[in-house]
């Protein structure tokens, strides 16, 4: 597929951004009079369910229209279906309300109406090819993951702690662990989410019990001396998802760099004024989700205009740019990392940075 084919102009996106809370009632409204007695036993309830879904349709629509690359749009539509699949919700009429979606734009917008439609087209028919994943080659889990999984979602700090302890004992290193045992457990906690085995509050308590263990673990260990080096991390702005970001953050800081980690959901302006303010060498973005790539993008283009000489190093990763790379490219970033291994491999320990 062409990039170029589903490429919007700077004014036909605002057109269709200005468009937005139009469409999601619309669209509701249509889908409604279609298939609504299928869910008239959820009531009101399953109305403002089904406005909340096609709003998130259009958040993830967007990116696909900025960029041209259908892809991202294509695997959401799969990840959808996963999540009503494990919540035993029918995934039929996606592709009914991908169409009515089209529709509207393709009617209601002065210009690029049809390119919109053709996006969804071509998502939609890639989907309805192959509406699931294949099954993904992953690597062997290591065996103390169930173990800190478990204490994870209890909430019990200690196990955990030991756990990991156990593993530093043993030599191995603390972004090994990070990686290979606390995130992989809580990916996997992600994962049960998705099938409804594990509530809201039990996947929030392993995340701040996670947050807590990898903190605990961190100021015990000795940092290699002062490179005299600065690295800033923040997860772009609708970033909810921090626990990798830190696990980044603090294999930099071990390798001796001066690091300031701002968090989840930072506010692009803010973000941007604090970085030309403190000037790092390097600047680490995390993207969960392909809706939030335009954050990154401006990030990345008003630091190349706040240092047009020097600027830092500019550095993407998260969810979304593990499963498309190539997004990085858009975003206009130097490189990519996976996870924090990665990022210290290719990053933390090199002296040309």
């Amino acid at each position: 597929m062409s990039h170029a084919n589903f490429k919007l102009s700077p004014a036909a996106l605002a057109d269709f951004d200005a468009l937005r809370a139009r469409a999601i009632e619309g669209v509701s409204e249509h889908f409604y009079a279609v298939a609504g007695q299928e869910f008239a036993h959820f009531g009101e309830a399953g109305k403002k369910h089904c406005r909340d879904d096609i709003g998130f349709h259009l958040d993830f629509l967007r990116p696909v229209l900025d960029t041209g690359d259908v892809e991202p749009y294509i695997d959401y539509l799969r990840w959808f279906t996963e999540v009503l699949a494990f919540r035993n919700i029918p995934s039929k009429h996606i592709t009914k309300t991908m169409a009515m979606i089209g529709d509207f734009f393709a009617a209601a917008m002065r210009q690029g109406g049809r390119t919109v439609e053709r996006a969804v087209a071509a998502a939609t028919l890639a989907y309805q090819q192959q509406p699931l994943h294949p099954p993904e080659a992953l690597p062997e889990p290591w065996p103390q993951q169930a173990a800190m999984e478990e204490a994870l979602l209890r909430g019990d700090r200690k196990a955990a702690i030991d756990v990991y302890t156990d593993l530093l004992l043993e030599g191995i290193p603390a972004v090994d662990i990070n990686v290979c045992v606390v995130e992989a457990a809580m990916c996997h906690i992600g994962e049960c989410w998705q099938r409804n085995e594990v509530t809201v509050a039990e996947e929030h308590l392993a995340t701040a019990t996670a947050r807590t263990v990898v903190t605990d673990a961190f100021v015990t260990l000795q940092p290699k001396a002062p490179n005299g080096r600065k690295a800033l991390f923040a997860a772009v702005q609708g970033n909810q998802h921090a626990l990798g970001l830190n696990m980044v953050a603090d294999a930099f800081e071990h390798e001796g760099w001066q690091v300031q980690c701002l968090g989840a959901d930072m506010p692009t302006r803010d973000l941007v004024t604090h970085i030309v303010q403190w000037h790092p060498d390097l600047v680490g973005l995390s993207v969960s989700f392909a809706h939030q790539v335009p954050q990154a993008r401006q990030v990345v283009e008003s630091l190349r205009a706040a240092f047009p000489t020097k600027c830092p190093q500019l550095v993407v990763g998260g969810a979304a740019i593990k499963r498309f790379p190539a997004l990085a490219g858009f975003i206009g970033a130097d490189a990519f990392a996976l996870n924090a291994i990665e990022a210290t491999a290719k990053l933390a320990r090199h002296d040309d940075i």
